[in-house]
């Protein structure tokens, strides 16, 4: 199989094998800045790059750039995917667990090698930095679920977290939304620079 995707700056990746030679963070921060959150189920429009930025800057303030840049590029892989909701990853994946060993979830398998492009390119260490990264990215699911998707009766499944992590004047971000998308990569692209991420 030779699937190709093709990024905003017109470049061709192969998925199952990605190469990002040449990819800048331009790109990547315009295509992030232009996909919503949850398939668009929230309130206004809540790109994958603000809630990016918002868990990289909390990593940073709390820990350091490292761990920052490798939030802010956690869901980078999404250029190549788009941002593929849990439910689905989990009605794509084997029914039984035992299968996994055979035949892992192909969205998983993209997902990885996504990332490994996106640190190779970059100069960032996700996989280093994943236990935060989860952590913070589950802080930000309660937090989002609870201020994009009220009524939603499943935000009230998403436990809140032990220790806040995210700053009160970065959490007026999460529902700060109507400034568009150019608004949102220009942010990602000036996060990345301070976080020391390749451009």
């Amino acid at each position: 199989m030779n699937a190709v995707t093709m990024l905003a700056d017109g470049t061709k990746v192969r998925l199952l094998n990605p190469s990002l030679k040449g990819v800048t963070i331009d790109t990547i921060a315009t295509q992030l800045a232009k996909i919503c959150r949850f398939n668009g189920a929230c309130e206004g429009f809540y790109s994958v790059a603000r809630h990016s930025v918002i868990g990289a800057l909390s990593l940073y303030r709390k820990y350091d750039k490292a761990t920052g840049a490798a939030f802010l590029m956690h869901d980078a892989h999404e250029v190549l995917t788009g941002d593929v909701i849990t439910p689905v990853a989990q009605a794509l994946s084997p029914p039984n667990p035992a299968a996994w060993k055979q035949d892992a979830c192909r969205v998983s398998m993209l997902k990885v090698a996504g990332d490994r492009a996106i640190e190779k390119r970059f100069g960032v260490d996700i996989t280093a930095h994943m236990g935060r990264v989860h952590q913070m990215d589950r802080e930000l699911l309660h937090y989002e679920w609870d201020r994009l998707m009220p009524g939603n009766p499943d935000a009230a499944g998403i436990a809140p977290p032990h220790r806040q992590i995210v700053p009160e004047d970065l959490m007026y971000e999460i529902t700060g939304y109507g400034e568009g998308w150019i608004y949102d990569r220009s942010v990602f692209i000036d996060t990345a620079k301070l976080l020391g991420v390749r451009g």
